[in-house]
């Protein structure tokens, strides 16, 4: 970790300890860590203990204490042995092993992922491997097939653009919430536990109307494609409000399994009003798209998402930010891209050339 970015780290965990009353505490650091950290405080003149949970942990924690408390009343072994109780995020994790317990950090971390990633990858093709039906995998057929190829990248290459722009917007998102400080970091993350329920729900009708309106494209039965859309469109939106009603009314109960902290739990209910009653504007972007894409065309879709949400809330981040820098200026960015690009999608599909222009294509009646 950078020595600057270190240090602002502590001066927040010291600066909400004097705030809130309470005791704070970074996460593991290094001995190097630990050394400029200690300079720091010595400075600062903040109260700071360091402890491993054991005598000879080579990796500590930094607990910053309030005003009222000294060194010598802080009892750092009560707090591991909080953290071994609790068990708010269940049991730990690949990463969790190699991250903190085997002190890899963020690398650590990433190989974990990697490496379960890859096991469940090979235990996957074993499988399908010694299947004895239809979908049995013969590694002598293994093959490139020309045409099958080409149509598979006239779709697949441009999803596959627009889940990059999703993922470079995103961090720049992210970036511009870090600048708000931990405690808004850790409420975002919060939020985004909860919020991701709605966001597999509404892709799971993408998934299906992409795969309905394949089926009926090549059967040419283009009424049901019309319908299934709309049926699609109604389930979309009941899930949206129903999802919305839900979130909102129990958010601080949501939120509450993820943090004890009274501010974190404050800025994450702030993050719901103002992003989770607009969850119906993103139902037809995911819909309109998925009902485009069955029916082969993706190179339209991708470029009014990609535009229309990536290109147009990064714009938002670098133009508007900086003249608000408030938090609601990068939250207000989500609904303010869903609106605009769902009437670009309401506009391309009601106008109906993009089926027209499949239908000669494929020189279908």
């Amino acid at each position: 970790m950078e020595k600057n970015e270190l240090l602002r780290r502590m001066e927040d965990l010291c600066e909400r300890a004097e705030r809130s009353g309470t005791v704070c505490s970074s996460g593991y650091l290094s001995p190097a860590e630990r050394y400029q950290t200690e300079k720091w405080a010595q400075r600062r003149g903040c109260t700071v203990v360091f402890s491993g949970g054991g005598a000879d942990c080579e990796r500590t924690a930094a607990f910053f204490l309030p005003e009222y408390m000294s060194a010598e009343d802080f009892d750092p072994s009560e707090h591991f042995a909080a953290i071994k109780l609790t068990a708010h995020f269940g049991e730990p994790g690949h990463r969790d092993y190699m991250g903190a317990v085997l002190g890899m950090g963020v690398l650590g971390a990433a190989l974990a992922t990697i490496f379960s990633q890859g096991v469940s990858a090979v235990l996957v093709l074993v499988s399908l491997t010694r299947a004895e039906t239809v979908y049995r995998l013969d590694w002598k057929q293994v093959r490139f097939h020309g045409r099958l190829l080409g149509d598979i990248l006239r779709v697949g290459v441009p999803a596959g653009l627009q889940s990059n722009m999703y993922a470079i917007s995103n961090i720049l998102i992210q970036t511009a919430i870090n600048g708000f400080g931990t405690a808004t970091v850790a409420a975002w993350t919060a939020h985004g536990k909860v919020d991701g329920f709605f966001w597999m729900i509404l892709g799971a009708y993408g998934i299906s109307i992409t795969t309905f309106a394949g089926q009926n494209f090549g059967a040419q039965k283009y009424d049901r494609i019309r319908r299934s859309v709309r049926v699609c469109l109604a389930l979309g939106f009941g899930s949206a409000v129903l999802m919305s009603v839900l979130y909102c009314s129990l958010a601080p109960y949501l939120l509450g399994l993820f943090t004890r902290d009274a501010e974190v739990v404050s800025i994450g209910l702030d993050m719901v009003r103002q992003l989770v009653p607009y969850y119906f504007t993103y139902v037809c972007i995911e819909i309109l798209a998925g009902a485009a894409r069955g029916c082969g065309c993706s190179l339209a879709p991708m470029l009014m998402t990609c535009g229309g949400v990536c290109v147009l809330r990064v714009a938002w981040i670098f133009i508007l930010l900086p003249l608000r820098p408030e938090l609601s200026t990068v939250l207000v960015s989500y609904p303010a891209s869903w609106v605009f690009t769902s009437v670009l999608f309401i506009f391309y599909y009601l106008q109906g050339g993009w089926l027209r222009g499949r239908i000669r294509k494929m020189g279908y009646a």
